[in-house]
């Protein structure tokens, strides 16, 4: 018997030792277990399906969109790091409650998943109407018949008289004040476009502002809207020899596009913004048809043609005056409202709470538009399942990170990174300075095009300024006058040298002087040292760094793409150029870029941010020879690899060539030589250091081929670029 019961056990024995028994997982094993091509499809397919109607900032698939992450946040075991108490769509905390922290003693128990906060929305309709007083007889103007102004989020009304000031320019050194002896505040500023000369680079004036170097004129035309404001005027009406402007204005009484997705009539784009803290008083720019414009300047005295003929030669002896018998009324009736949105914040606590690392995607898309969703798969439920994904993997794993992790679903990223500034603004943990590392995610569905595992992966990192200058040069790139902090990036690189991190045959004597120059001038800033204007601008003019600074300049404009071989230009003089300019920024211009051009012999038409319709049909009808379309966004989204967002990407990613095969184009950045861009079909594309004076006047020359294009850029873009990358093309002979 006892034999039969160990012969049993002995089978029992072999029997359960015969199973394959699993080994312990790690905890990197049990997270890594989560991440399965059907959980990420999955989720996915939801966040993009028509019932999330493209999630479009405050509208209901939106908070559908949330709601779900949020769901899956806690399914996953990733803890609420949103507002205090549960509060539901729009819901604010307690005011109590708001004044504790995380550190506070506010329990994640007691916490949302959800930072509720609102945006001020622009809405549609609102007519504006401008009445012109003249001799006791009213004349009233509809806004987009007759006259444009710039919108504000804020409606406006005032009457008052209209002061013709020239150019509307105060320069010390060169003797300019259209403004002396008259008080403007409150007033409409009746003024030409440009200044004395522009138009006639073979003026005396022209040659005495601009001379060989455009600097001049270029921080004219940016500094006169910031005089205007100084001044306190109400608005201001420009005389421009641009032409028709009306025939931008009008709209079509069908919608004759064939693609409802890419209509021109919009049905749910609006523009959103974040509160201010004051109310901006920035002058009013109104836009009149020549019908309108001549209402004012009849029986005034004021004959543009004639004034600018004179002010070009330098015989005009002007003075500002108030036109007799004429006022001018604006109402502005501007629709706004106050729209709840919510971001979706969830966290793991780290083993530091003091440190926290951000994992954020924006969850937002374009909505519908004509009965057509944009389901926005790639842009960006991709992203938002990716942290979602990391959020479940690192919950998987029981182990606390060493620094909490925050995992951030942003709401109105398309409006123009709304949601991730307010975090910024109003973090939920913590206080700002605590944060050491952010992780965006953002279209990660897309495989590159030499990706053929289709298992690619890239990051964008900020690295401390002064060492990206450092590895700049060690990449064999100089475009260092993009700096702020010139003595303490001079100081930095100095020591490099001394330490050996740099070779000193490695730094360029001129590329350091010139950051001395701009450290000593102070034109890192956007306006010139404030204690003594005059001083500045002549310190600049005989300073010995001018010619440096233009080579640097030159040797920096570099060629990424150019598939064709179009760089430089081999069009005949007297080409016809489409100079398209698409920014942010109402005050800047691509003056000295187009007027080089000019000088070299093209014509050429300056365009800042078109209407996509009317720039196709103006291509297709085959009105350029070519099309550069250059980009200006120069720190609005962060230092790095960068993009264009909002309404501008659809005109930029329109690629206006396309309404004619025949019709070349050539894409510039005059962002920074950090900030590149990823659209694919951008080629040729040249990039810059920056929108300076100087760096225009180089881009154009290069792209004409009258200098060398030798640059080299300082960063990468896995996929696309890599640091040091740069086309070498010879002067065109």
């Amino acid at each position: 018997m006892k034999k039969i019961s160990l012969l049993i056990t002995l089978a029992f024995v072999i029997q359960f030792y015969s199973y394959d028994v699993p080994a312990q997982q790690s905890p990197k094993e049990k997270g890594l277990e989560t991440i399965t091509i059907d959980a990420i499809m999955g989720q996915l397919e939801f966040l993009a399906s028509d019932w999330m109607e493209g999630r479009a900032t405050g509208e209901r698939g939106s908070f559908l969109a949330a709601d779900y992450v949020a769901s899956m946040f806690r399914v996953f075991g990733a803890a609420p790091a949103g507002d205090p108490g549960f509060g539901g769509p729009g819901a604010r905390p307690p005011l109590a409650a708001q004044r504790q922290g995380t550190r506070a003693g506010v329990s994640q128990a007691t916490r949302s998943y959800f930072q509720n906060f609102s945006l001020i929305e622009l809405l549609p309709g609102g007519k504006s109407t401008l009445t012109v007083t003249k001799a006791g007889r009213a004349y009233i103007f509809e806004e987009n018949v007759d006259f444009t102004v710039t919108r504000s989020f804020i409606s406006t009304r005032f009457e008052s008289p209209v002061v013709f000031a020239g150019y509307g320019i105060v320069d010390k050194e060169l003797g300019i004040n259209d403004f002396a002896g008259i008080d403007v505040r409150g007033k409409v500023v009746l003024r030409l476009a440009g200044f004395p000369g522009s138009n006639d680079i073979n003026s005396p004036m022209y040659k005495k502002i601009a001379g060989d170097s455009p600097r001049t004129a270029f921080e004219i035309n940016r500094r006169k809207n910031e005089t205007l404001a100084s001044l306190g005027a109400a608005a201001v009406i420009e005389i421009s020899p641009a032409g028709d402007v009306a025939k931008r204005w009008g709209t079509y009484k069908f919608d004759y596009n064939l693609s409802p997705a890419e209509s021109n009539v919009s049905t749910n784009w609006t523009t959103m913004r974040l509160d201010g803290k004051e109310v901006p008083a920035t002058p009013l720019t109104i836009a009149l048809t020549e019908r309108a414009l001549n209402l004012i300047l009849k029986d005034s005295g004021i004959d543009p043609a004639k004034f600018e003929k004179e002010a070009a030669a330098g015989t005009t002896k002007f003075k500002p005056f108030q036109i007799p018998g004429l006022t001018v009324s604006l109402e502005t009736d501007i629709r706004t409202r106050r729209v709840n949105v919510r971001n979706v914040i969830a966290m793991i606590e780290g083993e530091n709470p003091d440190e926290i690392v951000v994992a954020g995607a924006h969850m937002d898309h374009m909505g519908m538009d004509n009965g057509k969703i944009w389901n926005g798969a790639d842009d960006n439920a991709s992203g938002t399942v990716g942290i979602m994904t990391l959020a479940r993997a690192f919950a998987a794993s029981g182990v606390k990170p060493k620094r909490t992790i925050l995992f951030c679903a942003w709401t109105g990223e398309e409006k123009g990174l709304l949601g991730s500034e307010y975090f910024t603004m109003y973090p939920t943990i913590g206080k700002i300075s605590n944060y050491k590392f952010y992780l965006n995610f953002d279209m990660i569905a897309r495989d590159a095009a030499n990706d053929t595992a289709r298992n690619m992966a890239g990051m964008t990192y900020w690295t401390p300024r002064p060492q990206l200058y450092l590895e700049a040069l060690l990449a064999g790139n100089d475009l260092l006058l993009f700096v702020r902090r010139m003595e303490e990036t001079v100081r930095f690189l100095e020591a490099c040298v001394e330490d050996g991190r740099l070779p000193e045959k490695v730094v360029d004597d001129r590329c350091l002087r010139v950051l001395r120059m701009k450290a000593m001038m102070g034109l890192h800033a956007r306006r010139w040292p404030a204690e003594s204007d005059e001083e500045a601008a002549s310190r600049l003019a005989s300073s010995p760094y001018r010619s440096d600074a233009r080579q640097v300049a030159e040797r920096s404009v570099t060629l990424l793409r150019d598939s064709g071989n179009l760089v430089p230009l081999r069009l005949p003089a007297g080409s016809r150029i489409a100079s398209v300019l698409i920014t942010h920024l109402a005050d800047f211009t691509l003056d000295v870029f187009d007027t080089t051009l000019r000088q070299v012999g093209y014509a050429v038409a300056s365009i800042k941010n078109p209407q996509t319709d009317q720039m196709c049909d103006r291509v297709t009808a085959g009105e350029f020879d070519l099309v550069i379309m250059s980009v200006y966004y120069p720190t609005l989204y962060g230092w790095g690899t960068t993009r264009v967002h909002g309404p501008d990407s659809r005109v930029v990613m329109s690629g206006f060539p396309v309404a004619n095969p025949q019709v070349p184009a050539v894409y510039i950045s005059f962002a920074n030589p950090y900030a590149i861009y990823e659209f694919a079909f951008m080629d040729p594309y040249l990039v810059t250091y920056g929108g300076c004076a100087e760096a225009q006047r180089a881009a154009a020359l290069a792209l004409s081929g009258k200098i060398p294009i030798q640059g080299k850029i300082p960063c990468g873009m896995p996929g696309f670029f890599a640091p040091g990358d740069g086309i070498i093309r010879p002067v065109r002979i």
